[in-house]
């Protein structure tokens, strides 16, 4: 009798111990990647295209988590010179979403960062 009125709270606490893990995981990388392309775009400054070489760079280093496809990848404008800033944003589907589905919810995250380096 316990057991089954505390089997569905520990899987729900398990699912979403989970759930957040990954999530956090998915703003990592999509994090890193940012950085990384803004990077990429700081070394290969002379490059006259360096927005569509960065841009490919994020989406590349994004694979990593499927959860985040389609990426969105802008270069908003910098008030100040000599600044490569990137902003990705990842509409974060999660792993259990039928659950969430299924109960009314809203099944996505907005996962959002922006990585601004100085070309040097």
């Amino acid at each position: 009798m316990e057991y089954a009125l505390l089997f569905p709270v520990i899987m729900l606490l398990i699912f979403g111990l989970i759930e957040v893990s990954v999530i956090l995981y998915s703003y990592a990388t999509i994090t890193n990647a940012a950085r990384e392309g803004a990077r990429h775009a700081v070394v290969d400054e002379d490059n006259p295209n360096w927005e569509v070489d960065a841009e490919a760079y994020v989406r590349d280093r994004a694979m990593a988590v499927p959860q985040c496809q389609p990426l969105d990848v802008a270069f908003p404008p910098i008030m100040a010179p000599g600044l490569a800033r990137i902003e990705v944003t990842c509409h974060y589907r999660p792993l259990f979403a039928l659950i969430v589905d299924a109960v009314g919810g809203h099944a996505e995250l907005r996962l959002h960062t922006i990585a601004t380096m100085r070309f040097e």
